[in-house]
């Protein structure tokens, strides 16, 4: 029965990838009227999560099963409450941690307090809560990586700093969060700023590199894995220019000097990582 479910998925998904079918995932959601259904339903989105999504190499594609997947899980709870999740679930945590749009982390962030306050698996996923989840948010917006962050602290801050943000639907900011991302897709490249190599901690140069581009919207933004983000200049002065991820939740920041030095700093503006110069 999975696997008959796990082809019609997808035969649906590469019929029409681009849309997120709303009221079939309400009325299904809306018809699990048991405790064994409930069960079966979410070992199928697992099952989509851990054959499909994570498997499938296309941004685009990747993006529209990982929202479908983050829309489910909310209508799970919108529609029968709390009590959808128990503490052996592990299925919100996958869909932040396999989701790639910044946003829609954000938007998604109050399934996972609702996920905590049950507590379970959630408690010692990948670490102590919320040590996996803030990294997975870090990552989406910045790669940067909080892995193995000694100060303790750092996590109960940035937790409140998204807990601050209030999100009035999930289902709904979800959705509008997926459709951005589908209309940065049709963008057009125009010109590059700066390159620079990729680096998720301050002394580890990676594999790769990232730009910042202008598109063809007259926009700056960050591109790096072929998907970009918009860049909100917050300063210009004396040869500085200082951007922040639209939307991005920590207060964090880009300084980027005349010179082509780029620094990712925090809300203290404490350097995270200064950045090595790669060719264009």
């Amino acid at each position: 029965m999975k696997k008959i479910f796990i082809i019609l998925f997808f035969i649906s998904l590469n019929l029409c990838f681009s849309q997120i079918e709303i009221d079939k995932y309400r009325t299904e959601i809306g018809n699990l009227d048991s405790d064994i259904k409930f069960v079966n339903y979410w070992n199928q989105l697992l099952e989509i999560d851990q054959n499909i999504l994570v498997n499938t190499k296309d941004h685009k594609k990747a993006d529209s099963i990982s929202s479908s997947l983050m829309v489910r899980t909310a209508l799970l709870f919108e529609i029968h409450g709390d009590k959808i999740y128990k503490p052996t679930i592990y299925l919100p945590i996958l869909n932040l941690s396999h989701n790639e749009i910044g946003e829609s982390s954000v938007v998604f962030w109050p399934i996972i307090e609702k996920c905590a306050k049950v507590g379970g698996i959630i408690e010692i996923f990948g670490g102590v809560f919320p040590a996996y989840e803030i990294e997975c948010v870090s990552l989406d917006f910045y790669n940067y990586s909080l892995f193995e962050e000694k100060n303790k602290e750092k996590y109960t801050e940035l937790r409140e700093k998204l807990n601050q943000l209030k999100t009035n639907n999930v289902v709904t900011a979800l959705i509008e969060s997926y459709n951005y991302q589908m209309q940065l897709f049709t963008l057009k490249e125009k010109n590059s700023i700066g390159k620079w190599t990729l680096q998720s901690f301050k002394n580890e140069i990676l594999d790769g590199s990232f730009e910042f581009v202008k598109m063809s919207d007259n926009n700056i933004y960050i591109k790096q894995n072929n998907k970009i983000q918009k860049l909100i200049m917050l300063k210009k002065h004396k040869g500085v220019k200082i951007f922040k991820i639209e939307n991005e939740p920590f207060g964090w920041n880009y300084e980027l000097l005349k010179n082509g030095t780029l620094f990712l700093k925090d809300d203290k503006n404490e350097v995270l990582i200064q950045y090595t110069k790669a060719q264009i």
